[in-house]
């Protein structure tokens, strides 16, 4: 009987082997690689090819310490194919071994020609060199959704970001957040009003199923110039980006009249796309793919009293590769990304200076703004706070905002009288539901503290979120900045400034109650807060 039983378990256990491989491969060629990485780990011996395919889904979904291992093992395997070279390389890099890096590129460079790493082999002796930026905290922002959220530029006096929403056949938006109900997803841009309310820009019905990843106005005439996208479009010309113009309504949100830019690529056949003004109206930059240029390269033209000029290659900054993405800050600070310079990878972050037809003092930002993936659309919010876009892991889904606070405002060495406001200060505490992120119905900030932070935006507050003791550290880490980031977001929705607000975690560090012999759940419910600390 106990041989039978034995036998039976391993029947079963290898049928459920087989079942689990049979649905990670399904999860790998719909492209859901993170489900495919979870399945592929937890089966029993592989077959190569599966083997193979558990070490893409890692190196792509940019778990870079477990694919390391994985393609060291396949590069010993005989007739292996030129990619795992390059995911070697991808890894090291991804992992600060840019020595091995090099030498597993140089590798690829010798079997294939797919991708050019001319430029990835010279980053390997440049990224030893580079000292990583010091700052204060640097986190994505608590709103991110599982689909794509990027910055914007300033918009008039608001700014906007732009968000992945899931449409209907008939280009309604599906706004409950039930992304399974969405036939397809496209790019809306959305103000960011003064009082914090976010208002999607409308468009006409024309344009209902075409996503707008980008969009500038002038504030002299009202006029917006945006990037046009049409997924299911029939030709091929339609298929790439566009910039249109037309005139924005701000009383409603909207778009009206809108047309073909006169240089937006249709009379040469070209792709144009993520335009952006400067603060006076008068220089358009922007994107633009086609007979002459190497990849995306940037371009600008400058409008007079005969309306635009003939579009000019922006000097000093396009590469053998993409140059995409500006954004100004004022009239001669800009930023842009690029996969065709010096970095870590994927589209780094640059700013730079233009002055007429040509650009200087290229600077490129270290980590942690720059990473391994694609990283774009900079823009500061102050002297020491700015945000960007990134698809880095570990994010909420897909691209994601981040906010980063560089440096902390200087002190000024000067006896000032104390506010009795700052005197009478005693820290605020939130609590929050078992393993919840969002404020419970009633709560409230203390009215007295955001009117005392919009009167004095020189005043900076800390808020540090907590969780009880149950799950594991990484998980309680993750969730406490998720509660801090969601204190954060409701001071910015009531109208303090984003730049006076740091956000922190202690997971389960730091409880007001000690744990450690046991706790009734009243305890723990005193250890999931967020506590706000005003910096006197």
């Amino acid at each position: 009987m106990k041989t039978a039983f034995l036998f039976l378990f391993a029947l079963f256990t290898s049928i459920s082997w087989s079942q689990s491989l049979q649905k990670a491969n399904a999860w790998f060629d719909n492209y859901e690689y993170a489900k495919a990485a979870d399945l592929y780990a937890k089966s029993k011996e592989l077959p190569l090819e599966d083997y193979k395919r558990m070490t893409y889904s890692y190196y792509i979904t940019g778990q870079y310490a477990k694919t390391l291992p994985l393609v060291d093992s396949i590069l010993r395997t005989p007739n292996v194919e030129p990619m795992f070279y390059y995911i070697h390389a991808e890894s090291s890099m991804g992992m600060g071994k840019y020595a091995q890096a090099k030498v597993s590129y140089i590798k690829y460079q010798e079997l294939d020609d797919e991708f050019n790493v001319t430029n990835k082999i010279a980053s390997c002796d440049y990224l030893p060199t580079v000292v990583p930026m010091k700052f204060v905290s640097n986190s994505p922002i608590g709103n991110n959704s599982s689909k794509a959220d990027f910055t914007g530029g300033s918009f008039g006096k608001n700014s906007v970001y732009y968000r992945e929403l899931g449409m209907d056949s008939l280009g309604s938006a599906n706004e409950s957040g039930d992304m399974s109900q969405a036939e397809f997803f496209l790019v809306r841009p959305i103000v960011i009003s003064a009082n914090g309310a976010n208002n999607q820009i409308l468009f006409p019905d024309s344009i209902k199923n075409f996503s707008v990843p980008s969009i500038t106005l002038s504030e002299n005439d009202n006029k917006v110039y945006f990037t046009v996208m049409q997924p299911m479009a029939q030709t091929e010309i339609d298929a790439v980006p566009h910039i249109y113009e037309g005139d924005y309504d701000a009383a409603t949100f909207s778009v009206l009249n809108m047309e073909p830019w006169q240089y937006s690529g249709y009379a040469d056949t070209s792709s144009t796309g993520y335009a952006a003004l400067n603060s006076t109206g008068d220089r358009i930059v922007f994107s633009k793919i086609g007979s002459r240029t190497n990849g995306a390269d940037l371009y600008y033209s400058d409008k007079n009293q005969n309306g635009w000029s003939n579009p000019q290659e922006l000097m000093g900054v396009n590469s053998e590769m993409d140059e995409m993405f500006p954004l100004f800050m004022g009239d001669s600070l800009f930023s842009f990304a690029s996969d065709g310079r010096l970095g870590y990878g994927g589209l780094d972050i640059y700013v730079a200076k233009v002055n007429g037809s040509t650009i200087s003092e290229i600077t490129h930002f270290s980590t942690p703004i720059n990473s391994m993936n694609d990283d774009f659309n900079f823009v500061y919010y102050s002297a020491d706070s700015a945000r960007y876009s990134s698809n880095r892991p570990n994010g909420a889904g897909d691209d994601d905002i981040y906010f980063i606070k560089i440096s902390e405002p200087k002190i000024i060495d000067t006896v000032v009288p104390i506010n009795p406001f700052i005197a009478n200060w005693v820290d605020q505490i939130i609590y929050f539901d078992f393993d919840k992120f969002t404020l419970k119905r009633g709560d409230k900030i203390i009215d007295e503290l955001i009117e005392f932070l919009k009167s004095n935006n020189g005043i900076t507050i800390a808020v540090t979120g907590h969780a009880d003791d149950r799950g594991t550290l990484d998980y309680n880490d993750k969730l406490g900045l998720k509660r801090a980031n969601q204190v954060r977001d409701e001071l910015i929705s009531l109208g303090v400034y984003e730049g006076q607000i740091s956000v922190y975690t202690k997971g389960k560090g730091s409880p007001q109650v000690d744990c450690s012999q046991g706790c009734t759940e009243e305890d723990h419910a005193k250890n999931r807060f967020a506590r706000i600390v005003l910096n006197k």
